[in-house]
């Protein structure tokens, strides 16, 4: 499932949101930390595949 990533220009906050292209499409996101929902920017969409090494490499957070 596409994650989308939002940055909330109310709070300065970036949040993600799991859902499919189909529930996105006429969606108005609400920020989750102050709850505007009018200053709301889509920045990023990924498929959820995780990139780099798949966690191979010893890093913590899994990417290299």
């Amino acid at each position: 499932m596409p994650k989308f990533s939002y940055f909330c220009k109310a709070c300065e906050e970036a949040y993600e949101v799991r859902m499919s292209m189909e529930e996105q499409e006429g969606l108005i996101p609400r920020c989750p930390s102050c709850y505007d929902e009018e200053k709301q920017e889509l920045y990023a969409v990924s498929d959820g595949a995780r990139s780099g090494c798949g966690g191979h490499c010893g890093n913590a957070h899994g990417c290299c």
